[in-house]
């Protein structure tokens, strides 16, 4: 995962949100309230990765919720939440493939 200085420079991220796994604030830009959005955050992914394990579907890797003019997107990692808030929604993909450049290559 890349840092939020490298995705904030793309227009259509409004907001970012750095969180671990747990809920903590990490880092944000933009976000009024950060620490109730990482908290909240943490909770949510934690569920859904819970309900993921008994459906066996794997590992949690981005969790999209789209509405007419904006876009949430989670990306999760092993240890931290990166949440985004797009405008518009039709930039999701985009914002997607700024999150994955930078990890190209890794493991």
């Amino acid at each position: 995962m890349t840092d939020i200085a490298t995705i904030a420079r793309f227009p259509e991220v409004k907001k970012i949100v750095r969180t671990d796994r747990q809920g903590t604030l990490i880092d944000s830009l933009r976000e009024p309230e950060p620490e109730g959005v990482a908290a909240v955050a943490g909770f949510v992914v934690g569920a859904l990765v819970q309900a993921g394990d008994q459906l066996g579907l794997g590992a949690l890797r981005r969790v999209v919720a789209t509405g007419p003019r904006y876009a949430d997107l989670a990306a999760v990692s092993e240890r931290t939440i990166i949440l985004l808030r797009i405008e518009p929604a039709s930039a999701v993909v985009a914002a997607e493939k700024a999150l994955d450049a930078p990890s190209q290559g890794r493991k």
